[in-house]
Order: C-alpha cells, then structure tokens, then sequence
C-alpha cells in the first residue's frame, strides 16, 4: 500500500513553495503527471522533480521519445498493466535502496542548472 499527500486543484490542499520544498525532501517519488497531454511536451513538475533528487512518476514514456532524457531517469506509469503494478513497484523500490537509486545513475553524466529551463546539461557543457 502507498501512502499519497495530494496537492492541487485534484487534491482540494494547496502548497506553496516553501511547502513544496520541504514536501519533496521527505518523498522518494513525485507524480509529475502533465495538464496537457501532447507530443514531447514535459511539465515544469518533471523538472523540478529531478532538481530536488526525487524520482518522477509520468504519465507517458513516449513523451520523452527522441528527447536526451536517460529512460531509468522516471518511471512511466503506462510501462505498467494496472495501478497496483505501478503501486507495487514503487513500493519494491522503496524498500530496495540499491534498485531505487539506480533511478539516479544520470547524475554521473548530468548535472542541475540553476536555471529550470537549462536544468538538464550534460557533464562538461555545465558552466
């Protein structure tokens, strides 16, 4: 079973940023599920997601297709039968340390901006 905090307009709680920093450094997973559905569009939540090391949860792996984005970087809910397949993979990561954090093996060749919108550089080409 997986404990969810829920914010938003879905979720009927609001976080502002303080809020939301201090919510991201106590979870390891983070539904960045997008607004919009449309082809190679990545919601601000993915981002901010990977800027705070907690993992994303997406809606679409195919969203990502053809962008320089590492696959083991998210975890892509349709790569999954049902929501409790999902719930029960989170949940194994959760109690492996070692498999949860090979979700992080893009930080050896990527590295955070401190510009959102240039967060994803790889290694040398970082200022």
């Amino acid at each position: 079973m997986l404990n969810l905090d829920l914010y938003g307009g879905c979720g009927g709680r609001s976080c502002a940023t303080n809020c939301y920093n201090r919510q991201m450094d106590n979870h390891l997973f983070y539904f960045a599920f997008e607004n919009s559905v449309c082809p190679q569009y990545i919601t601000e939540k993915f981002w901010r997601s990977l800027r705070k090391l907690t993992v994303p949860v997406v809606l679409r792996r195919a969203v990502f297709s053809g962008i320089d984005i590492p696959p083991n970087a998210f975890i892509a809910a349709d790569d999954f039968g049902t929501v409790k397949e999902l719930a029960q993979y989170l949940t194994s990561l959760r109690n492996d340390t070692e498999r949860y954090l090979s979700h992080f093996e893009w930080t050896k060749t990527y590295r955070k901006s401190p510009i959102l919108l240039h967060f994803w550089r790889r290694g040398s080409a970082v200022p």
